[in-house]
């Protein structure tokens, strides 16, 4: 028991001993190859996870660069479609462009065409008008005896004239003479129309395009007319006069109130200044003034006055004279010498249609022996249209330069109902007297040339307060301002 004990101990001796030597020389270096296997493996992991976060991270890195690859790409994709669209919408711009452009002038050419063969056709359609009033007229004349000669006539002497013709010289011989040849527009010096942006009323009225600005030098009926209706039509106007008012033959009441209507409309009145010279200058009418102002415009009416057709008529061999601006004188009888009458623009009295139809009346009668007395003309009417201005008889101007006592009566126009129904009472209605007899009347506003004949009516029978009563005046119309304005309170005017 005691030696199984010994040898069992010295058995695990053995053991142990071996186990130590194993351990020593076996088992441990075992362990440091593991333990360095271990960590070399450990290196390694971390080698690995090193890697592979520097692999993340390259991927990472990769991957943000692949982003701002593709947000370029995108940027610049965005920007090129939009660059593409602006190119393409600049091209269709363009082209429209092109096309309005292309169909804006067809249409200016179709235009141009269709208003010169509306032009063609105007004027043909004017000319066929004229042509067959002229035939109308020689037509009428010849039925009642009358030989028409169309030629430029000529005063040989007493009884003689000759006359001018398509056709040859004609010389006739009559009793008596008639000058009835008119006027045309005056030229002053500095003041000629040139035709090109200079022009006269004749000149005016053959414009194919009204022009974006107009002077218009002279503030009588035709250069007032005229240059309402261009102001109407879009022309920017300029109006001119060396008088003291526009309107210079009109009182100074007519002539304020009808600057006021011009000044509301738009256009410019420039009064008591002399045009000093007017001239065409780089494709424009340039207007030199007396105190140096330069006014320019497209076009400029010459539009001073008239002058009378005496040239080359032969006046001075029929005996008559002229005055210093070329009027044939006449008597109380429109006589300018024996067997000789001058009617018309061409004696100087009235240049208005309807005094020399007045005075040629006269004429005839006289020359039949109908007529022995002088010729009266009664109060003459005028009117100014567009602007529309009316008179009849004297002004309160004229009356006070012949030393009369001189007053007037005045109404509104804006009291008729025919001028509130419109809606148009700019303007008033006023009677002129000498002392008490009515002398004259005149007005100013819409549709007052229709009181004319009323108004001379009223003058030529002697109108007043107290006798109106014996017409009756239609209600309503624009005739009944008339009495009105003679019925009114009279306000005394001196010089």
């Amino acid at each position: 028991m005691l030696k199984l004990d010994i040898n069992l101990l010295w058995t695990v001796v053995n053991v142990l001993v071996m186990y130590a030597v194993l351990r020593k020389f076996l088992f441990k270096p075992v362990q440091d190859v593991i333990a360095k296997r271990q960590q070399m493996v450990d290196a390694n992991l971390a080698d690995a996870e090193t890697s592979k976060k520097e692999a993340a991270e390259t991927m990472n890195a990769a991957q943000e660069k692949l982003r701002n690859v593709d947000n370029e790409a995108a940027a610049r994709r965005e920007a090129y479609e939009k660059q593409a669209e602006v190119e393409k919408q600049q091209l269709l711009a363009d082209a429209r462009k092109q096309a309005d452009a292309i169909v804006a002038a067809g249409k200016a050419s179709a235009e141009a065409e269709r208003q010169s063969k509306l032009r063609e056709a105007d004027a043909q359609t004017t000319a066929l008008a004229r042509a067959m009033c002229e035939k109308l007229l020689a037509r009428n004349l010849t039925a009642q005896g009358v030989t028409l000669l169309e030629g430029r006539g000529t005063c040989l002497g007493e009884g003689r004239v000759q006359v001018k013709t398509a056709d040859g010289e004609h010389e006739i011989q009559g009793t008596d003479i008639i000058l009835s040849c008119g006027s045309r527009n005056a030229v002053f010096p500095g003041l000629a129309p040139d035709g090109d942006c200079v022009l006269d009323s004749t000149g005016l009225l053959e414009l194919d395009e009204i022009p974006e600005s107009l002077i218009v030098v002279g503030a009588g009926a035709i250069g007032l007319e005229l240059g309402h209706f261009f102001g109407s039509q879009g022309s920017k106007v300029t109006i001119v006069e060396a008088a003291p008012h526009v309107a210079p033959l009109e009182d100074t009441d007519i002539a304020d109130e009808l600057r006021k209507i011009l000044t509301k409309s738009g256009k410019t009145c420039l009064e008591g200044v002399r045009a000093q010279a007017l001239v065409t200058k780089d494709g424009r009418a340039e207007l030199t003034l007396a105190d140096g102002r330069v006014l320019t415009a497209a076009k400029a009416l010459v539009a001073v006055g008239r002058t009378p057709n005496s040239d080359g008529l032969g006046c001075e061999a029929a005996g008559c004279p002229l005055n210093r601006r070329g009027y044939v004188q006449t008597d109380e009888y429109l006589q300018a010498a024996p067997h000789v009458h001058a009617i018309g623009d061409i004696n100087g009295r009235v240049l208005l249609a309807h005094a020399v139809e007045h005075q040629a009346h006269y004429v005839a009668r006289r020359l039949l022996g109908q007529e022995d007395g002088p010729y009266v003309p009664g109060p003459v009417p005028s009117c100014y249209y567009g602007l529309e201005i009316m008179r009849v008889g004297d002004t309160a101007a004229a009356l006070l330069a012949r030393g009369k006592s001189v007053s007037v009566s005045q109404v509104p126009l804006s009291l008729n109902p025919i001028a509130q129904a419109g809606g148009l009472t700019g303007g008033f209605v006023k009677a002129v007297w000498d002392g008490d007899r009515l002398a004259g009347m005149a007005a100013i506003g819409h549709g007052v040339s229709h009181l004319v004949t009323v108004a001379q009516l009223l003058v030529m029978q002697g109108a007043t307060p107290d006798n109106l009563h014996r017409i009756m005046f239609a209600h309503p119309t624009l005739d009944e301002i008339i009495p009105a304005a003679i019925a009114a309170k009279r306000t005394p005017v001196s010089a």
